[in-house]
């Protein structure tokens, strides 16, 4: 089974804005990215934030503070995101 979900972009960034405001310039922080019970959870610096989610991901991934910050630029502009 392939490792992916899709979610909804609105749901997104208005999840991932509040997360992101508190990441300080140059942060070398790392974010949690897991999937449990049809939310993707994101944590970071003590705080989580949850998306609705459809699709299947096992486990955890690490990603940096900076990679989180950017997914509010390079995300594209269409309802559903898949990653």
């Amino acid at each position: 089974m392939m490792t992916k979900l899709r979610l909804k972009h609105d749901d997104f960034v208005t999840a991932l804005r509040p997360v992101v405001k508190q990441i300080p310039s140059g942060d070398v922080s790392h974010a949690v990215l897991s999937f449990r019970k049809g939310t993707l959870e994101i944590s970071l610096i003590g705080m989580t934030c949850g998306v609705p989610a459809r699709g299947h991901w096992p486990g955890q991934i690490r990603i940096s503070a900076g990679a989180v910050r950017s997914f509010l630029s390079v995300l594209p502009p269409e309802d559903s995101v898949c990653i």
